[in-house]
């Protein structure tokens, strides 16, 4: 599990038109990015974008945890779970195949730690195993951010940094 680390500066929500202008920022980009007011709503949202039967891989995420996601995920009822599949292989014979299970699975579902208001995507990763399918493997990627998530750019790499590197 990641630590976190207090950062008032990190905390606060973004203003609702700083987060418009992300939302456009974003959506020049080609990402769909949708806007909601709980956890719960995310959460129902991404659980309907999983398609029946999809290998879905969640990365480590509080913000998945706090949400649900997290166990929902890996305890499916209409999708496979990529995590749980890999927690039942043999790290010295399945090697190869843990590699290459987590590598592309059919959906990514994780968080990210900042979005700039140019639509610009901060992740850090402890292990680096949610990078490979986010940038190309996933035949599907669903990230989360939270509100305070939204920061300008100097910020997101102190965001990044605190997460990766307390």
């Amino acid at each position: 599990m990641a630590t976190f680390i207090a950062d008032s500066e990190f905390t606060q929500l973004a203003p609702e038109e700083q987060i418009a202008r992300t939302v456009q920022a974003l959506e020049a980009h080609g990402i769909r990015a949708v806007v909601f007011e709980t956890g719960e709503e995310a959460r129902s949202y991404v659980l309907d974008l999983i398609p029946s039967g999809a290998e879905v891989y969640n990365s480590p995420s509080r913000t998945l945890e706090l949400i649900g996601l997290t166990k929902d995920i890996e305890h499916p009822t209409r999708f496979q779970s990529v995590r749980a599949r890999l927690l039942s292989l043999d790290r010295v014979t399945q090697r190869n195949e843990m590699r290459k299970l987590g590598a592309s699975p059919d959906v990514l579902v994780g968080s990210v730690h900042a979005i700039t208001e140019q639509g610009e995507i901060m992740v850090a990763s402890a292990v680096g195993s949610q990078l490979g399918p986010a940038a190309s493997g996933a035949g599907m990627v669903i990230w989360l951010a939270r509100k305070s998530s939204c920061i300008r750019w100097k910020m997101g790499f102190s965001a990044s940094a605190n997460t990766a590197c307390p």
